[in-house]
């Protein structure tokens, strides 16, 4: 599970889990409330963001650079690797090793629909295989009973900044059913 959870936290878009896009958008108006693909949380599509049909619990688009979008993606895995910790640590190690990652940041606590979580911030520099652009990506993972939930935000480095509050906002709007 780590190397193909690595591989899809990688910046490439995850495309292969996508089945059909979406057409509806959160629209100029208030954000979208939508619940996982298998039921676990709820949350929004902010304004600016579509909704895409995937295997993922949670796939949106938002603001694009060039050839390469904003993308908020969501999965879940059984928690048999141990705690959120113990799956960070893998996680950091492999970026940094498999993919090469730069400007990786050390774990950092929050707190996603009252479960204690940890985020985790890397650049992925362009490359051949994986995608033609860097991308920062941010991953937050949260244990709620027995999943674990890997909540990434990836974006070109240059409009980050503005995908990290829109990650924020997501986080804030997250409720466990």
């Amino acid at each position: 599970m780590l190397i193909t959870g690595v591989l899809v936290f990688a910046g490439c878009g995850g495309g292969s889990s996508r089945k059909s896009s979406g057409t509806s958008s959160a629209g100029p108006g208030s954000p979208a409330v939508v619940s996982a693909k298998h039921g676990g949380f709820s949350t929004i599509i902010p304004r600016g963001y579509v909704p895409e049909e995937s295997t993922a619990e949670y796939w949106a688009t938002g603001p694009r650079t060039g050839e390469s979008a904003t993308t908020l993606l969501v999965l879940r895995k059984p928690a048999q690797e141990g705690d959120i910790r113990t799956v960070a640590r893998k996680t950091q190690r492999a970026a940094r090793r498999v993919l090469k990652a730069i400007h990786i940041s050390p774990l950092r606590p929050l707190s996603v629909g009252g479960e204690p979580a940890l985020s985790l911030d890397y650049v992925v520099k362009p490359s051949r295989k994986e995608t033609r652009f860097a991308q920062h990506v941010t991953l937050v993972f949260v244990r709620h009973g027995e999943w674990v939930y890997f909540i990434r935000d990836f974006a070109p480095p240059t409009i980050y900044p503005a995908a990290a509050s829109t990650l924020g906002e997501v986080i804030r709007e997250w409720h466990w059913l």
